[in-house]
């Protein structure tokens, strides 16, 4: 089966060099381009005037263009090199990953033989603490577990020492409701919120 942006049968060879020049010129194509850069490139004896005006599209450029689709040929080649370049970094993404899997471990053997060669009594009591620090996050990181934990405290006030109005605005600004007096809820007339 022909690709789009290959040579079609019945297509004329200046035909399809007519798209060619058209395909390659990337998303900003245009057909009028297309038509200037075929008539130029055949028109080299010397008629340099003529290559410096703006050239609308030949007649027999429009045609072709028209009969062998143009248009949806390059949008496919447009979406096959988008394709390629998406395999191509999704490929150097994983030899990255392999890459620098390798390093790890090799750093990893490293450090081991170095642990490996060190004398428990030759550690300083902060030194023993450190490793067992940075093991304990390495191991948890290993399986998947938190390393840190972070907690947040508030603070709330008791809700009896609030007045009316502070508590109308906590559940105006907590619900999203429209601040006492406009749009639905009425303004404390005796220090009571109700619903207009």
């Amino acid at each position: 089966m022909t690709a789009a942006w290959d040579q079609w049968p019945g297509e004329s060879s200046k035909a399809y060099a007519a798209f060619c020049l058209y395909r390659d010129q990337g998303p900003q194509r245009s057909i009028e381009e297309a038509s200037r850069v075929y008539h130029d490139r055949g028109s080299r004896d010397g008629t340099a005037a003529q290559s410096h005006r703006q050239r609308r599209a030949s007649g027999q450029i429009g045609r072709w263009a028209q009969r062998w689709n143009w248009t949806a040929r390059a949008r496919a080649w447009d979406e096959e090199l988008e394709r390629v370049r998406r395999r191509k970094q999704v490929e150097a993404v994983a030899e990255m990953a392999e890459r620098h899997a390798k390093e790890a471990l090799m750093l990893q053997n490293k450090a081991v033989e170095r642990l490996r060669q060190l004398r428990p009594e030759e550690l300083k009591p902060r030194d023993a603490l450190s490793y067992l620090v940075e093991a304990v996050k390495l191991e948890r990181l290993a399986r998947g577990e938190p390393t840190e934990r972070v907690a947040e405290e508030h603070t709330f006030s008791d809700v009896k020492d609030l007045s009316d109005d502070e508590l109308a605005r906590i559940i105006a600004g907590g619900q999203n409701l429209p601040a006492p007096g406009s749009r639905g809820i009425a303004a404390p007339e005796n220090g009571a919120q109700e619903p207009a």
